[in-house]
């Protein structure tokens, strides 16, 4: 009996390791791939909605009009600075 106990009890820490590791290979891939989902994202924020691209407007043809529209006069232009990227 005390040979049966012996071999019960040595299963037992295999099991151990063996959840352990299958454990750490878990983490390991949702630490990986939630570091790649999050940059991706981060890269698609950044790029989308930050990032600011300066235009010219060529329909305003007037200060007046464009300065009561938000934007800027430069060099008889009209100049959109917050013009998204994707437009």
């Amino acid at each position: 009996m005390v040979k049966y106990q012996g071999l019960k009890k040595r299963s037992g820490h295999f099991s151990n390791i063996k959840n352990t590791f299958l454990l750490a290979i878990v983490t390991t891939i949702f630490s990986t791939s939630s570091f790649y989902t999050f940059s991706f994202l981060f890269s698609y924020i950044n790029s989308n909605f930050i990032s600011e691209h300066p235009t010219s407007i060529p329909w305003i043809k007037s200060q007046i009009r464009c300065e009561s529209s938000g934007r800027y006069w430069e060099n008889n232009q009209c100049w959109d600075y917050k013009h998204s990227s994707s437009f």
